[in-house]
């Protein structure tokens, strides 16, 4: 069978491309780059030391939770203690609520209806009659008329127990004056404020000749 022009040319670079590979001489060269990487990789290996491994030693486990029990610690007794405070401060506010919903009948007095900050009642008891002032100023708000300690004089009197004779005997005369009833009801003008000041004329130091 004839061959082709074709095959005839592909046929001779057949031939042309061994004889080129031949004469490169790939075998040889590639045995050589092989044993020289595989020198490399030893010594490569040779360089390296060996990390001696640290023995480590094992501890025992130790417990982390320890018995209360043990410890001595009477969770029992400090468990009741707070259950027992916190019923009386429930009780306390349970008693304070019922007392403000009690409605109450007759006079009142001024301490009796002022509290602390704390919401406690303020007693008589407490004294400083001045707190007692400044608490129900700041009730009545700024536009009221204007109240001194001469309007709790009672409340006063009965919180100040180790007062001097002297005063307690000056609070006497004071208690047992009265108004002069020879003047008519109508010749006296009354106010709905408060008198700081009076002035009678004639007196004993000025006549009226």
């Amino acid at each position: 069978m004839a061959l082709s022009e074709f095959e005839k040319q592909r046929q001779a670079n057949i031939e042309r491309n061994k004889k080129l590979l031949n004469s490169l001489n790939l075998n040889q060269i590639n045995s050589s780059i092989a044993k020289r990487v595989k020198q490399e990789d030893d010594e490569s290996k040779k360089a390296v030391p060996k990390v001696k491994r640290v023995k480590k030693e094992t501890t025992p486990p130790v417990a982390t939770r320890r018995s209360a029990r043990l410890a001595g610690v009477k969770i029992e007794d400090t468990d009741s203690v707070i259950k027992h405070e916190v019923d009386l401060e429930k009780l306390r506010k349970e008693e304070m609520e019922k007392l403000k919903r009690i409605r109450i009948n007759g006079n009142l007095s001024l301490v009796d209806l002022l509290k602390e900050e704390n919401g406690d009642v303020k007693t008589e008891e407490d004294g400083d009659d001045s707190k007692i002032l400044e608490k129900f100023k700041s009730m009545i708000g700024n536009g009221s008329r204007a109240f001194s300690a001469g309007d709790y004089y009672e409340q006063i009197k009965k919180s100040e127990g180790n007062t001097s004779k002297d005063v307690q005997q000056l609070r006497d005369q004071f208690d047992k004056f009265t108004i002069w009833e020879h003047f008519e009801p109508k010749n006296i003008a009354l106010t709905p404020e408060r008198t700081y000041y009076t002035c009678f004329h004639p007196t004993v130091d000025k006549n009226l000749c």
